[in-house]
């Protein structure tokens, strides 16, 4: 009772106490002036309360110490960096390079503020998702070192890069850190270089090589990385059409992430597990099928954080499968409202819902608002990425519906020498 948190429960003098020990114990209470070392130990616990009552409870400490952001930053991006790749690779690099430009300072100016942010779970956890957004940037800088130049125009940088907002929402979550060992973080960020590099230029070798590509994941010693590798071995195989081998490995990585907690892992996987169910079937019909991978897809992206971006990529796809199924009316909500606006339209979930809100408008029979929706997106947006070659390819489609064959063969002569992305466009 003399060390109850709540000041009103203690006794209200050492006399009290002593007396009621007195009572519980039989003791006579003048033995207690020859117990000096019993006196001293009770003495010293209420002047412990007393102490404690005067001070204000001491702040939780932090799991992640702060660095000097631009510091915190360096081993992923910094100017000298950019200047190495510029004189590399030349102006190809130029849209790589800008955006890692930007992404730097709008890092360098959240992870501050979480630095500067009163201790709190929610603070913590902003810090490991920007420490971890970090680590995704290193790996992706690594990539990029080795790139042949002719590779960065087909880079799609919204489907590789994170994205700082991500780390400011209401519940953000942090990935599995890096190991603080320097030599066992190279190691890692060079494999995952490798495994990158193939799901960009040879998805089919990623696909040839995954037992040997496992193998050396678990070596490695770093659990998270095993279902990252089955991630991307599962997306390769979506790509080249092997649509069961595409299912075992994304299933795998969904619910091996899923068990390490590393939900934004889970949620990507699943969200493809959707993709890959739409690729694979001409005519979408199980609806009990769609119903379940979409409510798992969803409930990853809320375990993730509600990224709205990858909350959106759910419904372009659920938009594509209505549009195959004739659903007309179901698909349009999905594809005309606004979701990423201006600054967020060169994204693949963005431009891919530009594609397939193009198809809607045709067959509706609105050739016109669908060339002009192109028209627009072609003169605000970057044309980079094998993901614009679906604008291309619907641009091309409306071309041919009004007549206008010379646009058809010009648009057919510079269009994209890269895979689709989704069968069901």
């Amino acid at each position: 009772r003399g060390l109850d948190p709540d000041p009103d429960r203690r006794w209200d003098s050492l006399d009290d106490l002593l007396g009621a020990l007195d009572r519980a114990h039989g003791v006579p209470r003048s033995r207690w002036r020859y117990a000096p070392p019993i006196f001293a130990f009770v003495a010293a616990a209420l002047l412990f309360v007393a102490s404690r009552r005067q001070q204000p409870a001491a702040k939780p400490a932090s799991p992640y110490a702060c660095q000097p952001p631009e510091e915190a930053f360096s081993e992923a991006w910094t100017i000298e960096r950019r200047n190495i790749l510029e004189a590399r690779v030349g102006t190809a690099s130029a849209l790589v390079a800008n955006t890692l430009d930007e992404l730097r300072t709008s890092w360098i100016k959240s992870y501050a503020a979480a630095c500067a942010a009163p201790p709190s779970p929610a603070t913590f956890a902003r810090l490991g998702c920007l420490l971890g957004e970090r680590d995704e940037v290193a790996a992706f800088t690594r990539l990029a070192d080795t790139l042949m130049p002719e590779a960065f125009d087909r880079l799609d940088l919204s489907g590789v890069l994170p994205r700082v907002e991500a780390c400011a929402s209401e519940s953000p979550v942090a990935p599995p850190l890096l190991p603080q060992d320097r030599k066992q973080r190279d190691k890692i960020v060079s494999f995952t270089a490798v495994v990158a590099e193939l799901r960009l230029r040879d998805p089919q070798k990623l696909v040839d090589q995954a037992a040997d590509l496992e193998r050396k994941a678990k070596a490695l010693g770093w659990e998270p990385l095993v279902p990252q590798v089955d991630e991307s071995i599962g997306a390769a195989a979506q790509v080249l059409g092997h649509y069961s081998d595409a299912r075992s490995y994304l299933t795998r990585a969904a619910e091996r992430a899923a068990q390490r907690h590393d939900y934004r892992l889970e949620a990507t996987a699943r969200i493809a597990l959707l993709e890959t169910e739409a690729d694979s079937t001409a005519q979408p019909g199980d609806v009990d099928l769609e119903t379940r991978l979409v409510q798992d897809a969803r409930d990853a992206v809320h375990r993730a954080g509600d990224d709205p971006e990858l909350a959106d990529s759910i419904d372009v796809i659920v938009a594509g499968i209505r549009l195959e199924r004739g659903d007309l009316t179901g698909a349009e909500p999905l594809l005309t409202k606004d979701w990423w606006g201006a600054t967020k339209a060169t994204s693949r979930g963005a431009v891919m819902q530009l594609a397939l809100r193009m198809k809607l408008y045709m067959l509706q029979g609105r050739f016109e608002e669908a060339r002009s929706v192109g028209l627009l997106h072609e003169q605000t947006q970057t044309q980079a990425g094998p993901g614009h070659a679906l604008v291309e390819k619907q641009m091309s489609e409306c071309a041919w519906r009004l007549g206008d064959l010379e646009e058809v063969h010009a648009r057919m002569d510079k269009r994209f020498d890269a895979p689709s992305d989704g069968a069901y466009m």
